[in-house]
């Protein structure tokens, strides 16, 4: 929504619930392009499709995989249901304690974990890549729910 790569491809991911199989379509067309490629993926979406990870020797590129947690689906305060404090928590927001990192380096996949701005903001994605020991690499960047929400209305009131 924020990005301007106008030199670079894009493309997005709508299933049912828009979490459908976003790793395993990022993972399908980075074979297909035989590019290296980035997902900038939510945790919720990235949890929802871990199994895709069970194939990454299929990769022939590297791909990186940005997964921003910030503890559950966090999407949903742009809606109205957000309103209704008594339901939106365990029902829309579905926070999670996930231990992505561990999770991800069960399967054998080299990972990074950035809970910095400063991190985030001095991360080499070369140096990363020349680093890890497969096609696949995870990355993941805890954020806080609260300071994105006011980010992203922020950003939203921005003239480009």
């Amino acid at each position: 929504m924020f990005g301007r790569w106008e030199t670079q491809q894009k493309f997005t991911n709508r299933g049912a619930s828009g979490i459908d199989g976003i790793t395993s379509t990022a993972m399908g067309l980075n074979v297909g392009s035989k590019k290296p490629a980035i997902l900038f993926t939510g945790d919720l979406a990235f949890l929802h499709d871990t199994n895709a990870l069970l194939n990454a020797q299929l990769l022939n590129q590297p791909l990186v995989i940005v997964v921003i947690n910030n503890s559950g689906g966090s999407i949903f305060r742009m809606l109205p249901i957000a309103d209704h404090k008594e339901h939106f928590g365990k029902y829309f927001e579905t926070p999670q304690q996930a231990d992505i990192i561990s999770l991800v380096k069960s399967y054998g996949i080299s990972t990074r974990y950035i809970d910095a701005i400063d991190e985030i903001k001095n991360f080499d994605l070369q140096e990363h890549l020349s680093q890890s020991e497969s096609m696949l690499s995870v990355v993941e960047c805890k954020t806080d729910a609260d300071a994105s929400m006011q980010l992203r209305n922020q950003l939203w009131n921005v003239e480009l």
